[in-house]
């Protein structure tokens, strides 16, 4: 063979040797993926389980719940505020004007 041809079927067994490598390179990949995928699904399902009928919260008493005065963002009781900052009293409405 001329050294032409002898360049490029050397450019192209290297060239296809590489192609071969990144193949098994992706196809760990997409391994790895599939196993952290089964595994989240599955953990999906038990919080799913766990979760049912429960809130993803935790409700605050009554009695611990503040509203904040929109013009002075001062804070006060939500409704038992004997006395009131301003003209208006308690601010329970957080649209009211103070």
């Amino acid at each position: 063979m001329n050294r032409i041809k002898l360049d490029v079927y050397g450019f192209y067994r290297t060239k296809l040797k590489q192609t071969e490598v990144d193949c098994e390179f992706l196809k760990k990949c997409c391994e790895t993926l599939t196993d952290e995928n089964r595994k989240l699904y599955k953990e999906l399902q038990e919080l799913k389980a766990l979760k049912v009928g429960q809130p993803l919260y935790m409700k605050l008493p009554a009695a611990a719940t503040l509203t904040v005065c929109p013009s002075c963002e001062r804070a006060g009781a939500a409704q038992n505020s004997t006395k009131p900052h301003h003209r208006y009293g308690s601010f329970t409405n957080p649209s009211a004007a103070c």
